[in-house]
């Protein structure tokens, strides 16, 4: 199981390859998309509420109605990978949106849920961003241990200091 969640994590950041050293052991990471196309036209249809494996098999009858082979070989693995380099980019921004010197504090806000069994921690927050005040959702993640506040708390601070690494 160890080897598997190894493999898993190793092929989802094969997309992603590591760039310059920045201070204090930190890197900035780059991911190349090579069909513009295929990538938006998948995000389109996961946008649209489509799942991983519907959007490649929609992608591919576009290729088909539109006789173009420049969205060919999509497949779910490859809109995965393509979500991930959206939500990579999201989460950048809020990083680069929450450094911004017009921020001086933001609110966060959890709830708890459960989806087919699995227990999730939702987190969003308010930031006052240049006399704009905005919502933002930051992400639901994947709760495996038992809901103590220690738990959650150290969630919220692991997930913090890998968006804000300043």
């Amino acid at each position: 199981m160890v080897i598997k969640k190894a493999n898993e994590r190793a092929n989802a950041m094969k997309l992603f390859v590591k760039k310059v050293v920045i201070d204090m052991g930190t890197y900035t990471y780059t991911a190349t998309i090579k069909n513009d196309m295929r990538f938006e036209l998948a995000m389109d249809y996961v946008g649209a509420d489509i799942s991983f494996r519907e959007a490649a098999a929609a992608v591919q009858h576009a290729r088909v109605r539109t006789n173009t082979h420049k969205v060919q070989g999509m497949t779910d693995l490859i809109v995965a990978k393509s979500v991930r380099v959206l939500v990579a980019v999201g989460l950048q921004m809020i990083a680069k949106l929450i450094d911004d010197p017009s921020v001086w504090a933001f609110s966060l806000a959890g709830d708890g849920s459960t989806h087919r069994g699995q227990s999730f921690f939702d987190l969003r927050t308010r930031v006052c961003y240049r006399g704009f005040l905005i919502k933002l959702h930051l992400v639901a993640i994947p709760m495996f241990e038992r809901h103590t506040a220690a738990n959650i708390f150290r969630l919220i601070v692991n997930f913090l200091d890998v968006l804000y690494v300043n």
